[in-house]
């Protein structure tokens, strides 16, 4: 876990160019205490997750702790707390050639992938093994699922951009990037949102097309939460930039949010075509 010290040091965010920060004091790094920030969040998860047992009571309990734990771990971030101090060269692991925090989101995107993993296979499966499914175009509006797609596409572009902007040392540059991947991650939201709409509303109550319309709820109501995630992260980063947060130098956070963006995106690249075309 990273280490909160005195405003005056380097966030996670800005980091030296590849996100790597260099601990200036030895002292500093012994005496900061670890931070609380991921326990928070994963009791805040676990609590919800004991909402699907115990009542909406209890899941609305879960995400107010998962809540005040991003909110503390952003504004931790925010405000510079956060150090990644060099070991010495004894304690050195193979992988002490990459940045902390881009190592934590290799991990963290491992993690997804078998989210996602399982739950593209549990489809295949249950379409293979379930006697009717509709042929494409019955259910999902392909030329919808095409538009979709060239937006998730152009928003990677859009966000490497503004990682190229920032690291020529182009703040504004960064700032209209992120606003612009921003808009396009709004529109696919909508572009799913009005699917969702139609599926729910013409859904007939016994109707056999009841678990391919559920699987493609569920599939696609999860990667809609990641894409969620990712605009607020870019609202995040937004205001970060504004107020000078990163520069030339610094800009792991930025570099961060782009490997999850892909990733996201990628996602999406698989599930059209299982879904709109085969």
């Amino acid at each position: 876990m990273p280490h909160p010290v005195g405003a005056s040091s380097h966030g996670i965010g800005i980091g030296l160019g590849n996100g790597v920060s260099h601990a200036t004091s030895e002292s500093a790094h012994e005496a900061s205490p670890l931070s609380s920030r991921p326990i928070i969040l994963c009791l805040g998860f676990a609590v919800s997750m004991a909402g699907l047992a115990f009542g909406l009571p209890v899941i609305i309990i879960g995400l107010v702790i998962l809540a005040g734990g991003v909110f503390g771990w952003a504004w931790d971030d925010y405000r510079g707390r956060f150090r990644l101090p060099e070991e010495e060269e004894g304690e050195r692991w193979p992988f002490s050639k990459v940045p902390k925090d881009k190592l934590a989101m290799w991990t963290f995107l491992g993690s997804e992938a078998v989210l996602f993993g399982v739950l593209l296979g549990s489809y295949a499966f249950i379409r293979v093994n379930f006697p009717y499914w509709p042929t494409p175009g019955v259910l999902h509006d392909i030329n919808f699922g095409t538009i979709d797609t060239l937006i998730v596409i152009t928003s990677s572009l859009t966000a490497y951009l503004g990682l190229r902007s920032i690291k020529a040392g182009n703040r504004r540059g960064l700032i209209g990037w992120l606003g612009a991947t921003l808009l396009l991650g709004i529109i696919s939201l909508g572009i799913k949102g009005t699917e969702w709409y139609g599926l729910i509303t013409n859904l007939v109550p016994g109707s056999p097309i009841g678990l391919p319309v559920s699987s493609y709820l569920v599939t696609t109501g999860i990667h809609g939460a990641h894409v969620l995630a990712g605009l607020l992260i870019m609202i995040y980063l937004m205001k970060r930039a504004a107020t000078g947060g990163f520069s030339a130098e610094h800009y792991g956070s930025v570099e961060n949010f782009n490997l999850y963006w892909s990733f996201v995106n990628c996602v999406w690249l698989v599930v059209f075509p299982l879904f709109y075309l085969l």
